[in-house]
C-alpha cells in the first residue's frame, strides 16, 4: 500500500512539472497562506507585489514570472514543519538567501512557487579562533561574516568581489570560485559540516555533526567538537549532493566553514602583459611554490569595472591599463609574521618573476582597497559598464585559457560585438589543478536578443572544445546532460530519493 501511495505521488509531481508549474487557484492560495500563517506568523507571509517582484525576474534570460507569495520564517528551525507542510500540501517551494539582483536563473519561478526567504536567519553562531571555524545561517552576507571574523584575526577563503547582500553559504553551495588556492583541497571547501533539511522534511546532518547524538553545542559542550570535519558517517556526503543542486534536493539550515588565519603584514603585487600566454607560467610557478595568497587574473575591462563606478570612468582606466594583469598577495601571519613575510620574500625574488607595485599608474594600496576581501560596491561591478551582463563559465586547465579565449573573442567579434565590452576572469583552484574561466559580456538592456544568440553560440563551442561546465544553469542543463545522459539519470534517482514529491525549487538541473 505505501509503494502504491508512493507511486501516486511521484505521478503526481511529475504531472506538475510537465504542467508547467500551472499557478495556484484563488482557493488553494488563500489556503496554503492561512497555512504558512499559522506556521510562522501573519506578518511573515506576504503576498505584495513589490515583495514579489525582486523575484520574479534576475539577470539572465529567464522569463519573468512572478511567485505566488512570500514566506520569511523568524526562525530556521521552522525550515523543516514549512517543507513537511509544502508536501502535505503539494505546493512547491523555492528557498533563497541572497539579496538581488540574481543571475542564474536559479531562483526564477516557473509559476505557482512560493519563495522560502532565508535572509532573515542571518546569526553567526560561533567563531572559534582556535580552531579556525565558523558556524553561521544561511542568511548571514559577506558584509556581515567579514567584520566578525577580522575581529578574531581570521579569514575566509572567499570569491572576487561578491555582490552586495550575497549569502556566504549560498556562494559556497553554488561551488563559486575562491581568490585562494593555496587553501583550495577539495571542491566543497570551505564547508565542513552542514545540517541539510531534505525535500521531503527530515533533518539531514553532514560531516562532524552527523557522527554523534546532540546538536552542534552539545557536541561542542560534552566532546570539545568544533565541527571542522567535513567527513561523515557511512561515506556519504549529502553535501557534495546538495552543492550545485541549484536548491532543488535540500534547504541548509546551517554549515560550519574552515577559516585561515588573518595576514599581519600583507602585499599585493601584479605582474601585467600585453597578451594572456604570457602570464600562464608565472601563475603556475606561484601556486606551485605556495608563494600567493590570493591569486587571480583580469582583463583590462574587468579591472576597471571594479575600481572604477561610472562607465566615462571605467572606460577611460580601461584604456590605461595593460590588456592583461596577475594579481597576488603575499602575506606573513602566524606567531612570526615579519620572518614569514621575509622568507616568502626571499622567495619571490629568487623567482626572478618581474613583478610590480603598481599597474598602470593605479597603486596596490588602492586596488587592495576594493578587491582584497572586500564586497562589490553598488551598483554591483558587473553592472556599472553598460547595465547589463551575461556570464558565460566553465572549468578548464590554466594552460588552455588562453585558447578558450580567443575561440570566444572570435565568436564575438563575428556577431559584432564590441571587444572591449567583454571583461575575462581567471581564477586558479585547487592548487592550481584547474581554473575557473569567466568572460563577462556587458551591453546595454535593449540589446539583450543578440547577445543571447552570441551566449549560445559560445556556450555550444567552449563545451565542444571541452570546456567542464561544472555549474550548469538554466539552458546549460540541457546542454550539458543531453550528453551525460548516465549523469542525469543519476541526478533523476537523487530527486525521487531526497525530494520525491519534488517540491523544492522545481524544473532545476534540466529535470
Amino acid at each position: 500500500m505505501a509503494k502504491k501511495q508512493g507511486d501516486q505521488s511521484k505521478v503526481k509531481a511529475e504531472e506538475r512539472e510537465a504542467s508547467g508549474f500551472m499557478r495556484m487557484t484563488e482557493s488553494f492560495r488563500q489556503a496554503v497562506r492561512g497555512s504558512l500563517a499559522a506556521l510562522v506568523g501573519e506578518d511573515r507571509v506576504s503576498e505584495e507585489r513589490e515583495a514579489l517582484d525582486e523575484f520574479a525576474e534576475d539577470i539572465s534570460s529567464a522569463a519573468a514570472v512572478v511567485p505566488e507569495m512570500l514566506v520569511r520564517p523568524a526562525s530556521i528551525d521552522l525550515v523543516p514543519d514549512i517543507v513537511k507542510l509544502a508536501n502535505a500540501m503539494e505546493f512547491t517551494l523555492i528557498p533563497v538567501s541572497s539579496s538581488p539582483p540574481h543571475f542564474h536563473a536559479d531562483t526564477v519561478p516557473s509559476g505557482g512557487e512560493v519563495i522560502l526567504d532565508l535572509r532573515g536567519a542571518n546569526n553567526v553562531l560561533w567563531v572559534d579562533r582556535r580552531n579556525r571555524v565558523a558556524i553561521i545561517e544561511p542568511g548571514v552576507t559577506f558584509e556581515r561574516l567579514l567584520p566578525e571574523l577580522e575581529k578574531e584575526g581570521l579569514r575566509l577563503t572567499m570569491p572576487l568581489l561578491p555582490k552586495p547582500g550575497k549569502s556566504v553559504l549560498a556562494s559556497c553551495l553554488e561551488r563559486e570560485p575562491q581568490t585562494m588556492p593555496r587553501y583550495h583541497y577539495d571542491m566543497s571547501d570551505p564547508l565542513c559540516s552542514a545540517e541539510f533539511v531534505l525535500g521531503y522534511g527530515d533533518i539531514y546532518r553532514t560531516g562532524e555533526i552527523g557522527m554523534a547524538r546532540g546538536d552542534w553545542k552539545e557536541q561542542r559542550d560534552k566532546w570539545k567538537s568544533a565541527q571542522k570535519t567535513p567527513f561523515g558517517r557511512y561515506f556519504v556526503d549529502i553535501k557534495k549532493l546538495c552543492q550545485g543542486a541549484q536548491g532543488s534536493l535540500g534547504v541548509l539550515a546551517w554549515a560550519s566553514l574552515r577559516l585561515e588565519l588573518l595576514a599581519e603584514i600583507e602585499k599585493l603585487f601584479f605582474l601585467s602583459g600585453e597578451s594572456l600566454d604570457e602570464l600562464i607560467e608565472p601563475a603556475y610557478e606561484l601556486i606551485r611554490e605556495r608563494l600567493a595568497d590570493d591569486i587571480y587574473i583580469l582583463n583590462s575591462t574587468n579591472l576597471a569595472c571594479m575600481l572604477r563606478e561610472k562607465a566615462a570612468d571605467i572606460e577611460k582606466l580601461s584604456n590605461g591599463l595593460p590588456p592583461w594583469t596577475l594579481a597576488f598577495t603575499l602575506g606573513g601571519f602566524g606567531p612570526a609574521p615579519e620572518e614569514m613575510f621575509d622568507y616568502r620574500m626571499d622567495l619571490l625574488e629568487g623567482t626572478a618573476i618581474p613583478v610590480a607595485e603598481k599597474v598602470g599608474e593605479i597603486g596596490a594600496d588602492e586596488v587592495s582597497g576594493k578587491l582584497v576581501r572586500k564586497v562589490s560596491g553598488q551598483p554591483y561591478w558587473k553592472l556599472r559598464l553598460r547595465g547589463d551582463v551575461r556570464e558565460l563559465f566553465f572549468l578548464t586547465t590554466l594552460s588552455r585559457t588562453p585558447s578558450f579565449a580567443e575561440l570566444i573573442r572570435g565568436i564575438a567579434k563575428k556577431h559584432g560585438f564590441p571587444l572591449g565590452d567583454m571583461g575575462v576572469y581567471i581564477q586558479p583552484m585547487l592548487h592550481g589543478n584547474c581554473c575557473h574561466l569567466e568572460l563577462d559580456l556587458y551591453f546595454p538592456p535593449g540589446e539583450k536578443e543578440g547577445v543571447e544568440k552570441l551566449m549560445g553560440e559560445a556556450s555550444r563551442s567552449a563545451f565542444e572544445e571541452g570546456a567542464f561546465f561544472s555549474r550548469p544553469y538554466g539552458e546549460w542543463s540541457h546542454m550539458v546532460y543531453g550528453h551525460y545522459s548516465h549523469t542525469h539519470k543519476i541526478i533523476g534517482k537523487l530527486k525521487e530519493t531526497l525530494d520525491p514529491n519534488r517540491v523544492l525549487s522545481p524544473g532545476r538541473l534540466g529535470l
